[in-house]
């Protein structure tokens, strides 16, 4: 019985941990389409000096953020696999981990050429192979932060289905 409560225990420890995970990657990524998009685009009179501070804030998130991903989905194939091998339910917490780590192939397929678009035109502006005027740069940074804000919806609906899935186990369902 102690080892069962144990089982239990950790079980919905990992649930916890992967829901936070789930929910910080979230919250970080509208963070940065809410408040921080939004203040360089009003607080930029150069293109160059927006591009630049784009390109470094896709750097910090591109360090951070799909391993947050990766170490959730981890954490819910953990809980998926011992739940299956239990014989209890286990498909949702695939699906939440399915769900966070899907910002991943986002990027990779409806993202990459405008992040690629933006890089050039970083590059190209900062060694003075061209000047992208402002407005180019803003709507081009927009476009971008629309893609994002969609994006940011998959680590949202990961944790939803894991802390739905949480309460519904703890429920008995």
């Amino acid at each position: 019985m102690a080892i069962e409560a144990m089982e239990i225990g950790v079980q919905a420890t990992a649930v916890v941990l992967g829901t936070f995970l789930s929910v910080l990657v979230e919250g970080a990524m509208m963070g940065l389409s809410l408040m921080t998009v939004p203040l360089l685009l009003d607080t930029n009179h150069q293109s160059s000096v927006l591009l630049q501070q784009w390109v470094c804030l896709y750097n910090y998130g591109h360090r951070l953020l799909p391993a947050i991903s990766i170490t959730t989905l981890l954490i819910y194939c953990y809980i998926s696999f011992d739940k299956w091998t239990d014989g209890r339910p286990w498909m949702r917490y695939a699906c939440a981990g399915i769900s966070t780590v899907g910002i991943i192939p986002f990027t990779l397929i409806v993202m990459q050429s405008t992040n690629n678009l933006l890089f050039r035109l970083e590059h190209e502006n900062t060694n003075n192979l061209t000047k992208t005027s402002l407005d180019d740069a803003q709507k081009h940074v927009k476009s971008w932060t629309r893609m994002h804000t969609a994006r940011s919806l998959f680590p949202l609906t990961g944790a939803i289905v894991g802390f739905v899935g949480l309460v519904k186990e703890m429920a008995g369902y």
